[in-house]
């Protein structure tokens, strides 16, 4: 429950952060990474599926913008890419439900710390992607933590 309300938080955050953006791909990601958040959060399993098949178009939606924005820092985009790389072969595994599913989001460490990184250290270059960065970082921390309960449940 609690992953629930800090996923919803981060959505709202999104939505604040919506008005401030003025490219049009990346409102088109932050529709698509809060409306799969908020369709996940109805409690029916196959809307929750949906949900999460939606976030997924949306973080390779922003892989896809992080790829395809000209910018002068490669280095940043080398280290969104990998963090988003990590976050959708996360929710891949677990949506296609592979053995020890639940071990895959100890990589969200890493792209927690690069999310992380990026925010602090390039805040100025990133201000209009920080909606967007909010949640990934959020969920990255959710996927993590997730692993970590489903380890400690098996000891």
């Amino acid at each position: 429950m609690a992953y629930k309300l800090l996923i919803a938080l981060a959505a709202l955050l999104g939505i604040f952060f919506f008005n401030r953006s003025k490219d049009t791909l990346l409102r088109v990601v932050l529709i698509s990474l809060i409306s799969g958040i908020l369709i996940s959060l109805i409690p029916f399993e196959s809307t929750y599926q949906a949900g999460l098949w939606i976030y997924v178009i949306g973080l390779t939606l922003f892989a896809l913008l992080v790829l395809l924005k000209p910018s002068a820092q490669t280095g940043l985009q080398k280290y969104l890419l990998i963090a988003l790389g990590i976050l959708i072969a996360n929710h891949l595994i677990k949506l296609f439900h592979y053995p020890l599913a639940g071990m895959a989001g100890f990589a969200c460490i890493i792209s927690l710390a690069f999310i992380v990184f990026c925010i602090v250290t390039r805040f100025k270059s990133v201000r209009e992607e920080s909606g967007a960065l909010i949640i990934i970082a959020t969920d990255a921390f959710i996927q993590f933590s997730q692993s970590a309960d489903w380890i400690w449940d098996k000891a």
